[in-house]
């Protein structure tokens, strides 16, 4: 996979995400396309995924659970809170496992609420060790 893709999905949609070129002057995201030539071979089937979660999502431990699934899940990143109130996360791992950590994302927490969700799926690229807290 040589570009980003990007997606949204609401909390409750079923389809799937629509793959989208992501915004070229997007400063988060700066970084994250990786060209599939420069994965090594131990990334060979992982892949990235970039979300950005909107809703009541700062102020409820967010952050702190998404850190403990995707620890429990076996991928490696990172989660922050953003200025505008939105939840930013990234991680690596199987497609498998980013499906699996996407679907609680959805959800969140208890006390979250999550109302949409931004998907951007990406090359692997192996810079993350762990998964932390920002």
């Amino acid at each position: 996979m040589n570009e980003l893709k990007k997606g949204r999905q609401g909390p409750k949609s079923k389809a799937g995400w629509d793959e989208l070129a992501a915004p070229a002057n997007d400063e988060h995201m700066a970084g994250a396309t990786a060209d599939a030539s420069a994965k090594s071979a131990s990334h060979d089937g992982f892949e990235r995924l970039i979300l950005r979660i909107h809703g009541r999502v700062q102020g409820v431990g967010y952050r702190a659970t998404a850190a403990e699934k995707a620890m429990e899940l076996g991928v490696t990143g990172w989660v922050r809170n953003l200025d505008n109130g939105v939840v930013e996360l990234q991680a690596e791992g199987t497609p498998e496992q980013l499906d699996r950590l996407l679907l609680w994302c959805r959800k969140g927490p208890r006390l979250a609420r999550v109302h949409e969700v931004d998907i951007w799926r990406a090359a692997a690229t192996g810079e993350f060790h762990g998964f932390r807290v920002r």
